[in-house]
């Protein structure tokens, strides 16, 4: 089973370089799950300083919804996988879907997949 480490705190206070900090520590390559959407320019701007930032030792892959797929499909490849963030990721879900249940059931879908996974997991939340 994969090491799953969680980093939480507030808005902007610096828990994703923290979280990166912890992931190059594994060495490299390295993966980052981005599920923020581009939004509005604030956003924009915030999500080109962390790559900007990140530098060429990551890959970035974007998705809001469908992170089993992806930690699934990565597994193994990358020395740890970032997931920033986990706040923005279950707002996401709420926003598309109308039955919380639905929402439940992908959450607990997604805790459950991370048994099998060899990679070291870092997930960001605040």
């Amino acid at each position: 089973m994969a090491k799953v480490t969680l980093i939480t705190g507030g808005a902007r206070s610096g828990k994703s370089r923290f979280a990166e900090s912890l992931a190059m520590k594994q060495g490299e390559p390295l993966l980052y799950i981005a599920t923020a959407g581009f939004g509005d320019r604030e956003m924009t701007a915030r999500i080109a300083r962390h790559q900007e930032r990140r530098g060429a030792a990551w890959q970035t892959i974007e998705e809001q919804y469908d992170l089993v797929g992806v930690l699934k499909c990565h597994d193994g490849w990358f020395k740890a996988i970032l997931v920033d963030c986990v706040t923005l990721w279950l707002t996401n879900l709420l926003l598309k879907n109308e039955n919380k249940n639905v929402v439940l059931e992908e959450v607990k879908r997604t805790v459950l997949s991370f048994a099998p996974l060899k990679t070291p997991i870092i997930l960001v939340s605040n």
